[in-house]
């Protein structure tokens, strides 16, 4: 997230010094932090995760089934599909609230209006990018990074739901800029226009 941030800005910068601030204040904040790395390298090399194969790394992997929950957040007995992994369901909850799945039909309807086309761009590749890598084994990615040196030693990689929750929640918020100035400015939109909406509700 702080890397895809700091492209962002970095596109937006009119020149140099705020790119160097940032790189600055990077070095500063690393320089802070090291004081960990060394025993953070010791603990991780006497633990479990220093022998954990591939496999290991790729447990809590989020099925692609589990996006249904973006329309109905208990389609599933137990609320997750998860077969073969442990029943920890709040690891596999991709539902954020029904006006994230709204706003992004808003979105497509309006998307001549929306005053932030770009960011919206940009949160929709990350928001991709976060169930990529939550589908751990299901998506291809994952199980190439779990063979890299450090990150073998991590696993559940649903939890990079997160990323795809944190995206959309920024996507509800251009959705709300949209209406609220849609109403202050007393425009109309036509209701035959809003048919869209229906469909994500006649879904769920």
């Amino acid at each position: 997230v702080t890397i895809c941030f700091c492209a962002w800005q970095w596109s937006r910068a009119a020149g140099a010094r705020a790119i160097v601030a940032l790189a600055v204040a990077a070095l500063f904040g690393g320089l802070i932090g090291s004081i960990q790395v060394l025993p953070s390298i010791e603990f991780f090399a006497d633990s479990a995760r220093a022998i954990w194969t591939p496999e290991h790394a790729l447990t809590f992997s989020l099925s692609p089934f589990n996006l249904v929950q973006l329309w109905t957040p208990f389609a599933f007995r137990f609320r997750v599909f998860a077969p073969g992994e442990d029943a920890i369901v709040h690891e596999f909850i991709v539902y954020n609230g029904a006006l994230c799945t709204i706003a992004l039909a808003w979105i497509a309807l309006r998307w001549q209006a929306i005053t932030h086309r770009k960011l919206v761009v940009a949160l929709l590749a990350l928001a991709l990018l976060g169930l990529w890598l939550a589908f751990g084994k299901y998506g291809g990615l994952y199980p190439w990074l779990a063979r890299l040196p450090v990150l073998s030693g991590f696993r559940a990689p649903a939890r990079h739901i997160v990323l795809f929750q944190f995206a959309l929640a920024g996507l509800a918020g251009i959705a709300f800029e949209d209406l609220a100035r849609l109403v202050t400015s007393g425009a109309r939109v036509e209701l035959r226009r809003l048919w869209p909406i229906a469909v994500p509700v006649a879904l769920a």
